[in-house]
């Protein structure tokens, strides 16, 4: 696995299991590991442990044939999701059943509780109050919050309980896998989010259920994701999407934080609501994905201080990001004024 140890958590070991024939309270078999490295981007580059770099892992004929399974992801023409719907479908009817978290007869309309997943360490909705009370007007609604130490079970209840899931992107939002039929997310994106379409990564595990509808509000408004960070918001605050393609633009998006757009999110909702809850299948139910746009300029006060560089110290602002992200950003650089300066002494 490409994993590192300390991110197989209840909810990893729990899909494995199920997908191995592994029942709750079995051990799973042994597993093999890459070696671990601090950069996630270097992570699925790394040799299995124990092995040294000229160790050959062969099978032969029959048992490759027989008992391995050869995934592709998505930089080899595959997905990040199951083989197909139909194994999507059988893996969230494992889980419920082996769990004991039973989703609703085939043929019932969804829940009609509205669940709000939250982020508490970053991608927080700064204006979930107002969120909330928008979301009130559409029925009841309830706040979850799950992190490493949350077990599967509780996450499994949560997702039979819900007829519409609202997160922004993360990790968390694979929940959506588990979602009954007929359910629907509403997925928030953050500005500049689509790098190698990673802004779909969970549409398209929705999209192999064919049973949860998928949408998306990304975020237009430079002062609608708000980098955590001062210094990643003075380095990439206004850049474009087209200009975002770069590992330190990237990684500084998984940083943010996010205001909602309300307005628009009720619009979505109550465009939906009806029809899904009418029982419209995804194909009658569904919208575009959200399109790139140019941004929506906040009030002055709120906008970046320094416009997008040129080509040439666009690269040596990236190289810089980098760095940061690797060492730490040093204590005597302040301002933009003094990231240049360290720049120029690369």
């Amino acid at each position: 696995m490409y994993q590192q140890r300390a991110n197989i958590n209840d909810w990893v070991r729990g899909v494995l299991a199920a997908a191995l024939g592994v029942m709750p309270g079995q051990p799973l078999p042994p597993l093999v590991f890459e070696r671990e490295v601090a950069s996630p981007t270097d992570q699925t580059q790394q040799l299995l442990e124990g092995a040294s770099p000229d160790e050959w892992l062969v099978f032969d004929q029959a048992s490759a044939a027989e008992e391995v399974l050869w995934p592709k992801d998505m930089f080899f023409g595959g997905n990040r999701g199951c083989r197909d719907g139909s194994d999507a479908r059988l893996l969230r009817k494992l889980l419920h059943t082996m769990h004991g978290t039973p989703l609703p007869p085939v043929g019932a309309a969804p829940p009609a509780t509205i669940t709000l997943q939250r982020k508490s360490a970053n991608r927080r909705i700064v204006n979930e109050e107002e969120v909330v009370a928008m979301l009130r007007e559409f029925g009841e609604v309830r706040v979850v919050e799950f992190d490493s130490s949350s077990s599967l079970r509780e996450q499994l209840e949560m997702a039979a309980g819900t007829g519409l899931f609202i997160s922004v992107h993360t990790s968390n939002l694979a929940n959506a896998l588990l979602l009954p039929p007929g359910a629907a997310v509403v997925e928030v994106l953050q500005r500049n989010w689509a790098w190698e379409d990673i802004d779909q990564f969970f549409v398209s595990l929705t999209k192999q259920l064919e049973d949860v509808h998928h949408y998306a509000l990304r975020a237009q408004g430079l002062n609608e994701t708000l980098h955590t960070d001062p210094r990643l918001a003075r380095l990439f605050g206004n850049w474009t999407a087209a200009q975002c393609q770069d590992q330190g633009c990237v990684e500084s998006l998984t940083h943010v934080d996010i205001r909602v757009d309300v307005p628009r999110l009720r619009q979505l909702i109550a465009g939906r609501l009806a029809l899904i809850r009418s029982g419209a299948s995804v194909g009658e139910a569904a919208l575009p994905w959200p399109q790139l746009l140019s941004p929506v300029a906040p009030p002055p006060q709120a906008q970046a201080t320094h416009q997008p560089p040129p080509p040439q110290r666009r690269r040596a602002q990236v190289r810089l990001a980098n760095r940061l992200f690797d060492s730490g950003v040093p204590e005597d650089m302040p301002d933009v004024a003094d990231v240049w300066s360290y720049v120029r002494h690369l």
